[in-house]
């Protein structure tokens, strides 16, 4: 059986099979093993303001929150919550960001 993914987080398998599941699949199945992960894709630095470039899944509730300590515990602050377009890409500007340093993440609540 030899078996292989990508980044998309789809699963390849083949082998001596008929079958996947309920399916006839001769030889070969493909699994979604994960929906499309949340990310923080880039971050930009103009003028003292911060903007993130955000991927969430299409429709999901999105938040994007900044804390002073890498596990978020200080100053934990949602900067923006939305449900993501349908490709999921959108934009979150922190026009306030503290003069230290700041944590960003992207989070489904």
């Amino acid at each position: 059986m030899s078996y292989g993914a990508d980044e998309a987080g789809h699963l390849f398998v083949g082998g001596s099979f008929y079958f996947a599941g309920n399916k006839l699949s001769p030889f070969i199945a493909q699994a979604n093993l994960t929906p499309q992960p949340i990310v923080i894709e880039g971050i930009r630095v103009d003028a003292g303001v911060v903007t993130l470039d955000c991927r969430g899944a299409a429709g999901g509730l999105c938040a994007v929150q900044r804390a002073a300590d890498v596990r978020f515990t200080q100053d934990l602050t949602t900067l923006h919550t939305t449900n993501a377009p349908p490709d999921g890409r959108f934009t979150c500007t922190d026009a306030t960001p503290p003069a230290t340093t700041a944590f960003y993440r992207l989070r489904q609540p």
